[in-house]
Formats: structure tokens, sequence, C-alpha cells
């Protein structure tokens, strides 16, 4: 029996390009498997490992390429470490910590390299759940062939496995942290692929909360802070001191030239030295002006660490307040010690015509000019030996230590006193309200050799001098008056100033010490120091190293556990169906499932060769949604819209929601529509 002919008019547009879509792609081989081979798993794998195993070795080339070693002194090692601050929280530059890293590299710059295993943290974690999933999906085959239903997940639990592969985050966990809540009664019993995603996810999670965390421990633990940049200093130095090759031996009134002379010294150009002093009692450090450089310009420093009644004066060079410089200086200087003297001062005689007063005190004599009232005037008496019994008159004894009695005559001194509240048991009236002032000093010599470390001198270590240094520190100042008026004027200040003989005496010595330096200068000479380093501050980063190994060995974690899921999966999930599996088992392979109808039963390399959009120029079906008699609503596919079209019972789902569609139950029961969910 024949069928009518169906008019041209009815027959659908769209007949021939349905065919073409309907037919299935020869190419696609039944013996083709999705995902295949071992590639796929370690390509898997490597988007685990390498992201974490790139950003550690980044932190580690950075630390030991831009690596600063602050314990190692790399100029000048005999001056040891430059000098830190022992003060925690200090600016100042503090020692290095030797649990920690110092970098050149700017700790803003190191922080954003090793933020960015943060950011890597959520693929990688994403990477490790898929790379799972193949692990997943074998125990879902397992449980299968075992032909128990009650094996299986439900309907929800596998929407939830679903869920946990193709969006492992915390929403996904929420969801089954709250199908997890309910009631027995509510739910059924888990099956073993929920739990093992699960699980998975929950690992792939915590071990991001790891990085955030070892990220910020380590943030915390990156800090620019201040040290030394060490470097040779830039031209030769004269930091050391050394006597000149010839000496010039003096008296009071003439020297001359003795080339050679082994206790004999030199003095050049005297008043030039003492011009250089003025004031130096109120200073800390005098400059010598001379015709070389300013760098090798002389000072006399002084050093109270010995006791306020024991400064010592030495020799040194001047060093501009803006260089840090360390260095090592062997130089000579004298310490000079001052007590009030027990003697009592009588009035010998007085001649107004010859204008001289003299006084004794004990069995020394000191004779006075007359002088204006409240000038002062001074004399000192060299011994023998500390006895002070003989005088040694102009031969000094040597070789390193001077003692000398060091008188002090104020005229009218109660105008110049009458501020002062000096003590007065030590002290003489001499007729025509006079006073006189002894003291009992000793002077010696020093060889010195000190270290300095960013200006300050840090260690002071001294040596007596020999014969020869001693006599060129000592003998200016005994053998000639050049200094006289520098100390009188000196202890003038000292005594309108000071409430105790102790303290005129103090600064007596001190004064003293200062002078005999000055004019012992040009028996010395500046020479070459190989001693001397440029200390400037800088900053670098420093790193604790427990953070950072922390934060390494957390990086690490992804490596290791991706390489232990690969490598059992490999072992184990060797299984094609397993492969396969595992692309089908995603949003993709539900929506090829759901739509695509017969094609989705054929083997494929790739979850996208099983789409027919992928195989044919011409569009093929789309996906509508469709409104039911109950209410409710499904997806299907174009093809069955135009089926039911040609029946006559579908209407288009509304845009704007003003009628329900309406649809034949035929339709929806048809063999077209049977996928519709």
């Amino acid at each position: 029996m024949s069928s009518a002919p169906v008019p041209s008019s009815q027959k659908p547009h769209k007949d021939k390009q349905d065919v073409r879509c309907r037919q299935l792609d020869k190419s696609n081989s039944p013996a083709r498997h999705m995902n295949g081979n071992n590639s796929t798993v370690w390509g898997m794998a490597a988007g685990v490992m390498v992201p974490m195993i790139i950003v550690d070795t980044v932190l580690v080339a950075i630390i030991f390429l831009s690596n600063v070693d602050l314990t190692r002194i790399p100029l000048a090692t005999e001056l040891g470490p430059p000098v830190y601050s022992g003060i925690p929280g200090d600016t100042y530059p503090q020692p290095p910590d030797p649990a920690s890293f110092y970098i050149s590299m700017s700790s803003t710059l190191f922080i954003f390299f090793a933020s960015r295993a943060s950011m890597l943290a959520v693929f990688c974690s994403s990477m490790l759940v898929s790379l799972s999933s193949y692990l997943i999906c074998k125990t879902y085959l397992a449980r299968v062939e075992l032909q128990n239903d009650d094996a299986l997940p439900t309907a929800y639990q596998f929407a939830l496995i679903i869920r946990f592969l193709s969006n492992p985050s915390w929403s996904s966990l929420w969801s089954w942290l709250s199908y997890c809540s309910k009631a027995q009664g509510q739910r059924k019993k888990q099956s073993d692929p929920v739990k093992q995603v699960a699980v998975v996810t929950v690992l792939a999670i915590s071990l991001g909360l790891l990085v955030f965390g070892a990220d910020a421990w380590l943030h915390d633990a990156v800090k620019t802070v201040p040290t030394y940049d060490i470097t040779a200093f830039p031209r030769p130095v004269l930091f050391d001191f050394a006597l000149n090759t010839s000496y010039t031996n003096c008296n009071n009134a003439t020297c001359y030239v003795d080339e050679g002379a082994e206790s004999t010294f030199t003095l050049k150009n005297v008043s030039m030295s003492l011009a250089a002093l003025d004031d130096t009692w109120t200073t800390t450090s005098t400059v010598f002006p001379n015709e070389s450089s300013r760098l090798n310009q002389v000072t006399v420093g002084k050093y109270d660490s010995m006791g306020a009644d024991a400064t010592l004066a030495y020799l040194t060079v001047y060093r501009d307040p803006d260089w840090s410089v360390d260095f090592r200086s062997t130089t000579f200087g004298v310490q000079t010690q001052c007590f009030p003297s027990k003697e009592q001062c009588v009035l010998d005689s007085m001649s107004e015509q010859n204008g001289t007063t003299i006084i004794r005190c004990g069995t020394t004599k000191y004779n006075f000019n007359q002088s204006t009232s409240g000038s002062i005037s001074s004399q000192t008496n060299y011994f023998t030996n500390s006895s002070r019994k003989a005088s040694a008159g102009t031969v000094l004894p040597g070789p390193y230590e001077f003692y000398f009695n060091y008188a002090i005559f104020i005229p009218g001194s109660q105008e110049l006193l009458s501020g002062s509240q000096l003590n007065n048991s030590l002290t003489s009236e001499i007729g025509h309200d006079s006073t006189l002032f002894e003291l009992e000093c000793t002077i010696r010599s020093y060889s010195i050799i000190y270290y300095a470390y960013q200006g300050m001198v840090r260690a002071f270590d001294t040596y007596y001098s020999n014969h020869t240094v001693g006599t060129a520190l000592l003998s200016p100042m005994a053998m000639t008056t050049a200094g006289l008026d520098l100390m009188e004027r000196s202890i003038q200040i000292s005594t309108a100033t000071r409430n105790s003989l102790d303290e005129v005496a103090n600064d007596t010595a001190t004064a003293y010490s200062t002078t005999a330096v000055a004019l012992a200068y040009p028996a010395f000479q500046p020479v070459l120091s190989s001693t001397a380093r440029l200390v400037q501050n800088t900053l670098v980063t420093r790193i604790k190293r427990t953070p950072l190994f922390t934060f390494i060995a957390v990086n690490l974690l992804y490596v290791v556990i991706g390489l232990v899921i690969a490598i059992m999966t490999v072992l184990t999930a060797s299984d094609q169906r397993v492969h396969d599996l595992q692309a089908r088992l995603s949003i993709t392979g539900l929506v090829v499932d759901r739509f695509e109808g017969g094609r989705r039963k054929e083997s494929a390399r790739n979850i996208q060769d099983l789409f027919e959009e992928f195989h044919y120029k011409s569009s093929c079906s789309r996906i509508t949604v469709r409104s039911n008699e109950a209410g409710g609503m499904t997806f299907a596919t174009t093809k069955d819209r135009e089926l039911a079209s040609r029946r006559g019972s579908t209407s288009e789902l509304s845009t704007d929601g003003s009628s329900p569609l309406q649809i034949l139950t035929s339709a929806i029961g048809s063999p077209e529509t049977k996928n519709s969910v």
C-alpha cells in the first residue's frame, strides 16, 4: 500500500540538514578512548607541581644570587666586624641575625615574587582535584561492577560529585557539608566516590590555606633593615703617625738641627701650632692647618675612658664628618694627672724694685714677676723622681714619665675669685690679697694603638713609650715657654667657673696634655695606613629563615602530593574505561549524554568529538526551554520542538512570562523527547 504524497508546502525546509546532522561520524573508531594515555595524567600532574616548583626555584635563586653576607669582613679583617647597636628596635644597624638571610633585593620586590604562590595555589588546588578524578572514577567503576545499587551514588550525590570535580571550591564544600548535616532519614548513605572527592577537595583547599598562611608569615618576616656597605677607602689615607727622621735640640733660647739624634725632637713652626690650639680646652679636637690636603690635617684627640682625672691627649688626623670610616691608628699621646699639693706656701720675699715675688712651698721656690691684679702667672718645676725632692733642672729624667709641680699665682685674687666657691683649704693666701695654687702633677708618654668605628673610638690600647718618643713628646713643653700663655688662659677660665680645686687640677692636667701634644706635633709625621675602610649605611632585606623554609616546604607539598597521585593513577587506573569515565564525569559529559542522542554512545578521543557541531559546517540542534502541564520546565533540543510543531502542539516559552506554555502529553512522551529533564 502506498501512502499519499506529502505536499511540498508541508515538508520541513530542514529535512536534508537534519539527515546530515543525524549521520554518524565514521571517523570515530570504536577502539578509541578519551584521554586514553598517561601523557594526560602527567600533564595534569605538571599543572599541580610545576607552578610551585617555579616559585620555590625563583625564591631560592634570589636568596643565593643576591645574598649579602654580613658576617664576612671583606676588608681590613683585623678591624673585626662593624659596630652595631645592641638595643633591639634601634634604627642604628643591628648585629646580623644568624637565623636570617640578608639580600640586596628590595623587600617589596621579594614579597611580590613570593605572593605569586598564593595566586597559583587556587589553580594548583583545582588541578589536584582533576588529577584525583581518575582514582575516583576507578572507585566508581569498581562499585558498578559489584552490582550493588546501595554502593552507587544517588542522583544528588552524583550532582555533588559533578560539582566537586567541576568547581572544587568553598561553595561546593558547603553544599556537601549541608548534605552531611541532614538526618539519616532525610538522605541516603554516602557512596565511596562522594567521600573520596570530598576528601580530595578538603585536602586541596587545606593546601591552599597553608600556602596562604605561610605566605602571610613570610610577609611579616621580611623587613628592610639598615646595615653597612663596606668598601675600600677611595684614596690613600694618613691615619698613622711616626717620628720624623730629623730632630731639633732646643733650649729656652735657641733650637738647632741634630740629624739622627735619638733623644732629641723636632720643633717646627711652634707659633702655628699654638695658634691652632686657641680655646682648645673647650673643644673635643682641634684642627691643625698645614700645606697638604685637608685629609691629612692633624688634630688633638682626647680619650676620657681612663677616668675624669686621666684624660689622654693624642695625635690624630682630620676626618670629614660625613665619612663613616673604620680604621686602626698607631699614634702617640700623653696623659697628665694633677692633684692639689698639701705643702704650705709662704711669701719668701718681694722686691718692689725688681717687680718680683718669691714664694716658697716646702723646699720649692717660685719666682713670679709682679703683674696686673687679676692676671695669672704660672711656673713649672720638674723633679728627678716621684719623691719631688730634687729638682731636675733642664735635664728630663725619662724615659716616659716626668714629675713636676705646677704653681699658679693670682695677684688680687679676691676680685678674680669673687664668683667662685673654690675650696681654700689647699690654697695659700699670699700678701696683698693674692693666692697661690700648687699642683703636683705626673705626665706620661704613650705609644697608642686605637680602633675607630664610624668616627668613634671603640678600643684604645696604650703602651709606655720609649725614651725617644718620650723626649719628643715632653721636651717642648718642659724646655720652652711657648705653651705657658695658653696654659694660663685655660686656668683663668677654670678658676672662675669651677667649684673645687680638684676640678681646677683636672682642667689643668687636660690643658697641659693637649698643649704638650700640640707642641710636639712637628716631631711626628702622618704616614700611610693600610688598615682603613669606608663604612656607609645602606638598606638590605632581612628574611627570617624559619618562615622562608616553611613557605618553601608548604609549596613542595603540592609537588609531593601531585607526584604521589600521578604515580597511583598511572599504576592503578590504567583501564581505558577509567579514562572514558573521567572525561564524561563532568558538566560537558552530562550535556553530551543529555542532548546528543545516539552520538553519546560512541567512543572518541576527546569529549568534543561527540558534539555534532564540530563535525558539520551547517548548524545543528539548539537547546531551548519548555514548560509542561505540571508547571515545571525542561530543556529540549530544537529537533524536539520541530517535531512537536509538525504535530501543531508546541508553543515557545514566553519571554515576558505573560502566559504559560502548553505542551501535548504525546510530545513529552515521544521517543524524541524521552531525554528531557
